[in-house]
């Protein structure tokens, strides 16, 4: 594997559990903060590349909860007002990756929209002395959401990137999967399963492992500029054996999933790989 990322790149997740979920970062890392070892940070070591990962991504919240302060309403492991980014030199960061914010609901509206709360993010990180760059994230939830808004999502994908970030997309490749049926160029079939967990009535939208991994190799793209087939897979199990997460997060309905298998199959992972590069590469993160 080839080493581009410098030892000792240091990089910042903000967002939710569709960064998390999946294992792209850790929350369960009992180490600092600032030494995250999730996904990402096992990729890029495959890679040769000692990175430091900070992971600031809080469950439930959205990107007005970074702008400024925090506006939950209770019931979180902080009082609503709380900044979630206090404590964290923010000028050190190579790297600042943050997540769209999910689902798009009164709330969020009455505190202005998702591109809105992430040029404020972005002011902090500028105002603070941050000369790194911004990596832009869309999920899987503006595709598989029940009320679907991939257009605008994507739409504020590009008007983000003409302000210098690089945007990744590794919702795209999930959701042209889903499209055919089957992974593109693979031979395995898929469904919503293959990709998001379906553990309760209430969850059936967080990426699974295999997804995780989709994330993690999208941001590394998207920094890099490396194409990503090739790119090596078989740590994922190291974070958590594909078994025990469908065990714990399956099973809703007699539900299971496929994706142990797709994590076991080179042909589908290099289309998988092939996919995240279609979507995440500089020339059409934004246009599909």
């Amino acid at each position: 594997m080839s080493r581009i990322l410098r030892d000792g790149t240091r990089v910042i997740f903000i967002g939710n559990s569709f960064l998390f979920y999946g294992g792209c970062v850790d929350p369960f890392d009992p180490r600092p903060s600032l030494d995250n070892r999730g996904l990402f940070h096992r990729l890029c070591a495959a890679n040769g590349e000692r990175v430091y990962v900070t992971d600031a991504t809080v469950g439930g919240h959205h990107f007005y909860d970074f702008a400024d302060r925090c506006h939950c309403r209770g019931g979180k492991n902080h009082p609503s007002g709380t900044d979630l980014l206090a404590g964290f030199d923010l000028a050190s960061y190579d790297f600042a990756v943050a997540a769209e914010a999910g689902i798009w609901h009164e709330y969020n509206v009455s505190l202005g929209g998702t591109d809105e709360n992430y040029y404020k993010i972005r002011s902090r990180f500028l105002s603070a002395g941050f000369t790194g760059r911004f990596i832009y994230c869309i999920h899987t939830f503006p595709y598989t959401s029940p009320e679907p808004y991939a257009e605008r999502a994507l739409r504020e994908a590009g008007e983000i990137a003409a302000s210098g970030a690089a945007v990744v997309n590794f919702g795209g490749p999930v959701n042209e999967a889903l499209t055919a049926g089957r992974i593109p160029g693979g031979r395995l079939p898929c469904d919503k399963n293959s990709f998001i967990v379906n553990q309760s009535e209430r969850d059936g939208f967080h990426p699974n492992l295999l997804t995780g991994y989709l994330t993690a190799l999208a941001v590394r793209t998207g920094m890099t500029g490396e194409d990503p087939v090739g790119q090596p897979w078989d740590f994922v199990s190291e974070l958590k054996s594909p078994a025990e997460f469908l065990r714990e997060r399956y099973g809703y309905g007699g539900s299971t999933s496929n994706f142990p298998e797709i994590l076991k199959s080179p042909e589908d992972m290099r289309a998988l790989q092939a996919l995240v590069g279609k979507y995440s590469l500089p020339r059409d993160a934004v246009s599909e």
